[in-house]
């Protein structure tokens, strides 16, 4: 038999694996796989700009496959080590119309809302939802990865807001500690309780498929609405630790 392979998630930061590792490990382990391992990329890989012209969409599949080729280079692992690749992205609302971009001149960031976004800078954040936008539907489209010419199976999930707001209800500001904090609770509270996560998953879930939960984030207002298609993702994954634990 060949060596067991794991799935690969790109995260954002250090707080999305302290969240979700030890949640993910056991029910990877439940299902009888192997926990998965997290690539952290230190930043929003789906709102970087392409150098140049040109759409940043066009680029995303290939600063993506970069990614995944930097943290196998630094943990001496092979792509024939990847069962799949999971993209673990905020929505930050980015699907909203431009018009629920809303000046707020006391507002030097942005504070998001169930129905707007707020900013001084509404012209930036327009381009930043329409970059970020336009990425996720190109990865949301694409079933496959290809890293030094072979095809690996993909799929990018979603938290909406973000993070904290999707695991942990918390719809403010958080600061870097208050991440930390809320990342602790989470995997305090998760990290061994398989049925309790899913029974979370489900709950944010929206109805459908993996492919209806995007359709459905990108409607209207709801990718400021909490939710996450984690559920999906890991339904859709080839070896899926979702349908494993169902069927024990």
């Amino acid at each position: 038999m060949g060596a067991t392979k794991f799935v690969l998630f790109i995260v954002e930061g250090e707080t999305d694996e302290l969240a979700l590792g030890r949640a993910l490990t056991s029910l990877f382990a439940s299902g009888e796989h192997p926990g998965p391992r997290f690539g952290i990329v230190r930043g929003d890989i789906t709102s970087v700009h392409a150098l140049g012209a040109g759409n940043p969409a066009s680029t995303i599949k290939k600063r993506l496959v970069d990614a995944v080729k930097e943290f196998l280079a630094k943990d001496k692992l092979r792509v024939t080590d990847l069962d799949a690749i999971v993209l673990l992205s905020d929505t930050d609302g980015a699907f909203i119309d431009d018009s629920l971009v809303v000046f707020d001149a006391d507002e030097p960031r942005c504070s998001y809302f169930e129905d707007r976004i707020e900013t001084s800078s509404v012209a930036s954040l327009r381009q930043r939802n329409q970059c970020k936008s336009s990425c996720l539907k190109t990865l949301s489209r694409t079933h496959e990865l290809t890293c030094n010419k072979r095809k690996i199976p993909f799929k990018a999930a979603y938290m909406s807001r973000n993070l904290e707001h999707a695991l942990s209800d918390y719809s403010g500001r958080a600061t870097q500690q208050k991440k930390y904090d809320l990342a602790r609770k989470f995997s305090k509270k998760y990290g061994t309780d398989v049925i309790g996560f899913l029974e979370l998953l489900a709950f944010l879930a929206p109805v459908g498929s993996y492919q209806d939960s995007w359709v459905y984030v990108a409607r209207d207002n709801n990718s400021l609405l909490r939710g996450s298609n984690m559920k999906q993702t890991l339904e859709a994954l080839p070896s899926s630790p979702i349908k494993a634990v169902s069927s024990l």
